[in-house]
């Protein structure tokens, strides 16, 4: 911590119970509670990995030696974002590179083609008809049966009946 930073801290309120008034000036009156304020109240996101390194290792011996664990807020909130940018930078690679496609479109798709699948279905004892002109009307019932039955067997989950 420079003079500078303090100085800083103290202007923008991020040190405040530690301090102590005296002819205008601030001052320290209690260094614990000061340090405590500065890793509660200082976003360290912006800082150079070094200066985060060693804030990080200093909230870890403090911690240590009162058998607790200290990270103050600004640090947990700060590796949060880091962690859901990172994830959110996965999932457009992968979207770039074809492994994930939008749901909506991949579900449109989805029902136009068993539309189709079904039309083409139930247009089969038509079909039969055109192709074997030798079929008759009990012929073509008991296909177009066959085929509605396979399709509410799809319709259920394809559990058979």
């Amino acid at each position: 911590m420079s003079q500078v930073a303090v100085l800083k801290a103290v202007r923008g309120r991020r040190l405040a119970r530690s301090l102590v008034w005296v002819k205008g000036r601030a001052k320290v009156a209690d260094l614990e509670l000061a340090v405590q304020e500065w890793e509660a109240n200082t976003d360290l996101s912006e800082a150079p990995a070094s200066v985060q390194l060693k804030a990080h290792q200093r909230q870890a011996a403090a911690g240590r030696e009162r058998g607790e664990s200290l990270v103050s807020p600004l640090v947990e909130a700060s590796a949060r974002e880091r962690s859901a940018k990172a994830k959110l930078a996965e999932l457009e690679y992968a979207r770039k590179a074809g492994e994930l496609v939008p749901a909506a479109e991949m579900e449109a798709r989805w029902v136009e083609m068993i539309t189709r699948s079904r039309t083409k279905l139930l247009g089969l004892p038509s079909k039969a008809k055109q192709s074997l002109p030798h079929l008759t009307g009990a012929d073509l019932k008991a296909l177009d049966r066959i085929v509605r039955e396979a399709l509410e067997e799809l319709a259920d989950g394809g559990a058979p009946s």
